[in-house]
């Protein structure tokens, strides 16, 4: 059965987080008619920059898909009721990053089609309680 990934729209956002908490975060895809659209099948991936042609500060992945070692991973989940997709890493990896202003987006996988689905910038603060 085919999925929905032709459907998705894409999302703009702009994250605010810190170097001493977890970064989560979800989004859902809303249709015309400002319905979630089930994510069931599609496979996500993503990277966190300083800049467009910058080196990656982060990776964003579904669980099952390999990103290069050496750069800090976030998980990219599917959960609820399968129209949302969330933004997991926790703060011993935060840890691991700098504070400053990011780009990133993420895209999507599925039925032989590959397409971006999110774009958006990050802000990482340091935070005051370590």
């Amino acid at each position: 059965m085919p999925t929905r990934i032709l459907d998705l729209p894409l999302l703009t956002v702009a994250v605010t987080t810190a170097l001493n908490e977890d970064w989560r975060d979800a989004l859902q895809f809303p249709d015309a008619s400002n319905v979630p659209i089930p994510l069931d099948g599609i496979m996500f991936r993503g990277t966190v920059r300083g800049t467009t042609d910058g080196a990656a500060y982060f990776y964003l992945a579904s669980p099952s898909l390999i990103t290069p070692t050496g750069v800090p991973r976030a998980d990219l989940v599917v959960g609820g009721d399968g129209t949302v997709l969330g933004i997991l890493c926790p703060v011993l990896k935060m840890r691991e990053g700098q504070a400053g202003q990011y780009v990133f987006d993420i895209r999507a996988f599925a039925d032989g089609v590959t397409r971006r689905v999110v774009t958006g910038t990050a802000l990482i603060e340091r935070g005051i309680d370590r």
